[in-house]
């Protein structure tokens, strides 16, 4: 990549643009804008910002939602599955020709991919502001076949590269991700930050009573990914039936074939078959569901710091999460829910049983996610680190 980057091109001297701060956001695919960078967007423009996305687009509906918003869009030939050096290669190439054009004063990469490659574009592009945001370390960094510990061998010293610069902010949601590269000497701490997220509107999420007539719904918030930890939620749903617990269970996520964890459709329908968890796809509204759900969970193998959680906290209810990066960040242990260890399904039917069987915990913690939600995860305050970044 780094040989890729030399022949793109001379360094660009940066001009001014004439409508302003310009803010190039760069995510890997038009829906985590949408769902993770919509509203820090939205904040920057209020700021003054003049805002532009570069993603890859998976559907018409991701790319005439953002336009709609009134950002200008970019689109950009990034193949998120694939490790292929000549995309990687097309791609900082559109981004340098991006960058080129445009000459924003502030470029935030987000998500491992972008910053890898969109690092070693900036870095060669001087006068800039950059924020490279770790949105979690992703599937490399859980895996622990030969492959991905062999890719990760290999792309740790391009990381080196990438956030080289004084002017290069290394942004990370939990401090278990910033120790990797700051104790890995990849990048000083004196140039990385802290935030945990992207936030919750708190309004948009407040609290409701559980419903009292139906039975208890567990609801795993997230994409149907095998270390989402879906098959530990299955196992979990069976013993707890097996048990004698009277209970729901369902996820609310979609498969993404562009993850090599993702379940086959015939898993998918096999959790409903044989471990009577329903699949409910994609779900717009997430204050609608949460209200309606008793507990989630969410028995992932390792996060940045899942939206998904900090909702749930701010909706004010119980959780239940894997004692792992990333969602430690919005569970304390005995308090607002129950931390497990990843991988096991008999402690993860443990502390959804505990839960289960007494309505009185379930609004202890609760009350106590809510709290929680206020402190860590309230949606302005961070957008407002965020944007000091960019200063």
């Amino acid at each position: 990549i780094r040989n890729a980057i030399r022949e793109i091109g001379p360094a660009v001297t940066p001009t001014t643009h004439a409508s302003g701060a310009l803010l190039l956001i760069v995510v890997n695919v038009g829906w985590f804008f949408l769902s993770h960078r919509l509203a820090l967007a939205r904040a920057a423009r209020a700021r003054g910002y003049d805002v532009h996305v570069a993603c890859g687009i998976d559907s018409d509906r991701e790319r005439e939602r953002i336009v709609a918003e009134g950002f200008v869009l970019h689109e950009l030939s990034l193949e998120r599955s694939s490790g292929s050096l000549a995309n990687a290669w097309k791609v900082a190439r559109e981004l340098r020709s991006i960058i080129e054009r445009l000459a924003p004063r502030v470029v935030h990469l987000v998500a491992l991919k972008v910053v890898l490659i969109g690092g070693m574009v900036t870095r060669r592009v001087p006068g800039r502001r950059v924020v490279a945001a770790f949105s979690g370390l992703g599937h490399l960094f859980t895996d622990g076949g030969w492959k991905a510990r062999m890719i990760r061998w290999l792309i740790m010293p391009g990381f080196r590269v990438s956030l080289r610069g004084a002017s290069c902010i290394a942004l990370f949601q939990n401090a278990d991700d910033r120790a990797v590269f700051t104790i890995g000497g990849i990048v000083p701490e004196r140039r990385t930050a802290l935030i945990r997220g992207v936030g919750v509107d708190l309004a948009e999420f407040a609290p409701v009573p559980e419903p009292e007539d139906s039975l208890p719904l567990v609801v795993l918030p997230g994409r149907i990914l095998k270390e989402k930890g879906v098959c530990e939620f299955a196992l979990a749903a069976r013993r707890l039936a097996e048990s004698g617990v009277a209970a729901e269970y369902a996820i609310a996520g979609e498969p993404d074939p562009e993850n090599p964890s993702s379940l086959s459709a015939v898993e998918i329908a096999e959790l409903s078959s044989r471990y009577g968890v329903r699949s409910l796809g994609f779900v717009e509204d997430m204050p609608a569901l949460l209200a309606r759900c008793a507990v989630v969970c969410l028995p992932s193998y390792r996060e940045g710091m899942p939206k998904a959680l900090a909702e749930a906290a701010a909706a004010g209810r119980p959780l239940v999460a894997t004692d792992v990066p990333g969602c430690r960040e919005a569970v304390v242990d005995g308090e607002n829910g129950f931390l497990v260890p990843a991988r096991d399904p008999a402690a993860l039917a443990e502390a959804l049983g505990k839960l289960l069987r007494s309505t009185a915990l379930r609004r202890q913690m609760g009350a106590a996610s809510r709290r929680l939600a206020g402190e860590r995860f309230e949606e302005s305050a961070l957008i407002a680190r965020t944007l000091e970044l960019y200063e």
